[in-house]
């Protein structure tokens, strides 16, 4: 997934695709862990080797962020998590909406079922990712789920908008390949600009 990720930053960079792309750098420092884990750990399935994914597209990522900006805008306002942040995450989760539980579940950040969990499902490999009607509930739960974790209130009252606070927190809490990934991405795309 992170070689992905870096062929498409390269890839982006040299087309000059978002504006002030070609000033930022991505930092990966880390190869990423076996398995697919998305973010944060929610989802940990090392028995199940990554799949490649073709390159998202300059015109692919811009798409998403033009659709997904305006919400994960407002989940900010609404629960305090930096639209970057959010953003981020979605795209890297959900491989700018080209991963199946995007497609056909429209979870955009690879939230799996949990015991407690009441909604729809999907099923892909043996895992269960939680289904929604809308993209838009995808990004609700993550908000949910973001405000429910034990640090969510000590980061939103030290960072703010800030988004390099969160990450930091999200490299406490899930490590650091996650946080280099959410980084880059955040810095190759300028969506620090959302937090303005």
């Amino acid at each position: 997934m992170a070689l992905t990720i870096i062929i498409l930053l390269a890839l982006l960079r040299h087309l000059g695709s978002w504006p002030a792309a070609a000033s930022r750098s991505p930092r990966f420092t880390e190869e990423p862990a076996s398995g697919d884990a998305s973010l944060l750990g929610v989802l940990v399935t090392p028995e199940q080797p990554a799949k490649a994914m073709p390159p998202i597209g300059e015109d692919a990522a811009r798409a998403f962020f033009r659709r997904f900006a305006p919400v994960a805008v407002s989940e900010r306002k609404k629960y305090g998590v930096p639209a970057a942040v959010t953003l981020a995450y979605a795209f890297s989760n959900s491989h700018a909406g080209q991963k199946m539980p995007a497609q056909q579940a429209n979870n955009y950040f690879s939230l799996p079922c949990t015991s407690d969990w009441e909604g729809d499902t999907f099923e892909q490999e043996g895992v269960c990712f939680r289904r929604y009607e809308t993209a838009w509930e995808s990004f609700r739960d993550f908000s949910v789920f973001m405000s429910s974790q034990e640090w969510y209130g000590a980061v939103r009252r030290q960072s703010g908008k800030d988004w390099r606070g969160w990450v930091k927190a999200l490299e406490r809490n899930s490590g650091p390949t996650a946080a280099h990934t959410m980084q880059a991405v955040i810095e190759q795309y300028g969506l620090d600009e959302l937090d303005r």
